[in-house]
């Protein structure tokens, strides 16, 4: 149980962390919208945020 909790933790500050870098390019992009390189950038960012999102959620399930 314990493993699942420092999993989680670790996960939810690294999604803090995704958070962070999304909004701040988000900006960047409202002033360099046709920089494809930001695009790619954020948007991988979003796959690797959702992904962890998912995972935290199957934990939260198995720690029922």
């Amino acid at each position: 149980m314990t493993n699942f909790n420092s999993e989680q933790s670790r996960l939810l500050h690294n999604i803090d962390i995704m958070d962070f870098v999304i909004v701040e390019m988000n900006e960047y992009l409202d002033t360099h919208p046709t920089d494809r390189d930001a695009i790619e950038y954020t948007r991988h960012y979003v796959r690797m945020k959702n992904q962890a999102m998912k995972f935290v959620f199957m934990i939260k399930q198995v720690n029922r």
